[in-house]
Formats: C-alpha cells, sequence, structure tokens
C-alpha cells in the first residue's frame, strides 16, 4: 500500500486532535466549565472569569513562597473600563478584556513574585502577584489577567 505525504499529514492530524481530546476535559467550578488536563496546575487560569472569581471575595487563600506559607483573602476583582473593546486578529474579531485580583495577605511588605496559590474549591495554581500597598501588618497584592 502506497502512502503519500498527504495522507500521511492528515493521520498525524487526526492523530494530534484525538490525543488532545484525550488529555483535556472539561470540568466544573461554581457552576462554570473549566479546562482540566493532564499539563499541570494551570489549566484553570484560562477558565478564570471575572464574575467567578467575584464568588471568592472574602474566601481564605494560602500563598507559597520559597519555602514560606502566607494566608490571605481575595478582597477586590477589578474591571477595567478599556477604551477599545475589540480588536482584529487573524481576520477575526475578538474582544479584550482583563481583570485584576486584590489579594490581602497577612505578611508585611512581600515583593513581586510568583506564588502557588491554594484554595479549596479552586485547587493549587501559579499566579504572578506584584505589591499594591498595604499596612505593617498586612500587604495588598495585585494578579493582573488580560485576554487579547
Amino acid at each position: 500500500m502506497k502512502i503519500t505525504r498527504r495522507d500521511f499529514f492528515k493521520a498525524g492530524g487526526a492523530s494530534a486532535i484525538g490525543l488532545g481530546l484525550f488529555l483535556a476535559a472539561t470540568g466544573e467550578i461554581d457552576g462554570q466549565k473549566i479546562l482540566v488536563g493532564s499539563g499541570g496546575t494551570n489549566e484553570i487560569l484560562s477558565s478564570l472569569t471575572p464574575d467567578l472569581m467575584a464568588k471568592y471575595i472574602g474566601r481564605d487563600f494560602t500563598f507559597y513562597s520559597d519555602q514560606v506559607v502566607y494566608q490571605g483573602s481575595l478582597i477586590e476583582v477589578i474591571v477595567p473600563q478599556i477604551k477599545k473593546p475589540k480588536r482584529t486578529f487573524l481576520g477575526k474579531t475578538r474582544p479584550i478584556s482583563g481583570f485584576n485580583l486584590r489579594f490581602r495577605v497577612q505578611s508585611p511588605a512581600l515583593g513581586q513574585d510568583c506564588y502557588q496559590i491554594f484554595e479549596p474549591t479552586l485547587g493549587q495554581f501559579e499566579l504572578l502577584l506584584v505589591p499594591g500597598g498595604g499596612t505593617n501588618q498586612e500587604s495588598d497584592m495585585i494578579a493582573t489577567f488580560s485576554r487579547i
């Protein structure tokens, strides 16, 4: 049986799609579908939305950095007003969206860093947090989500 290059690429593409569907499945958190896969803990980040995170305001989160554990809570979800609400990419017009999460952590003067964050319902994921104010006993830390 002769296999052409075209047949080879068709079979390879179908295999890749099948493997991708096998490795990625959907889950649900608070009624919202999320991406759950085998590639690590950060698939949940693509599923986080301002509406979903607003349900977590006031809930406790645990922050891990360099073998130090901090306790804190989500205090605010900020959705900035965007002047150009749409962008054309590859011939498709898509909305530009983004939001910020403000956490209050029970530790003074935390620095910008990637923190492992745990919340019982959401699980564990990694976020880049930057300082956003605070007091002598607490630090406000901000995570920015941008979807272009």
